[in-house]
């Protein structure tokens, strides 16, 4: 299992490829989230 300690302490932990995919995603949601959202102004998100 798991443990952020272990990663910290020894860095044995390493992403999988599915990790590695989710991560892309991610980014590249966010990315074009932000872009889009100052494109067109999202009334919703304006506070």
């Amino acid at each position: 299992m798991y443990h952020a300690s272990e990663y910290v302490a020894y860095g044995k932990y390493s992403i999988t490829k599915a990790e590695n995919i989710i991560i892309w995603c991610l980014i590249i949601f966010a990315i074009t989230f932000a872009v889009f959202r100052n494109m067109f102004p999202i009334d919703i998100l304006v506070p």
